[in-house]
């Protein structure tokens, strides 16, 4: 979670609206992670675009 956490921010520095996330997203996120252990960058990157945009 708190690598999660720290993603987010560092995306959030060079994003111009970024969304905020609540306990539901981030229970999904890490729910998912844990049930796909072969994920790729597209995959990951694709979590935080969703916050992002």
């Amino acid at each position: 979670m708190l690598a999660f956490d720290l993603s987010y921010r560092l995306c959030w520095a060079y994003e111009p609206k970024p969304r905020d996330y609540d306990f539901g997203y981030l229970y999904n996120v890490c729910h998912y992670l844990k049930k796909n252990r072969d994920l790729t960058v597209d995959s990951l990157s694709m979590l935080f675009r969703s916050l992002m945009h």
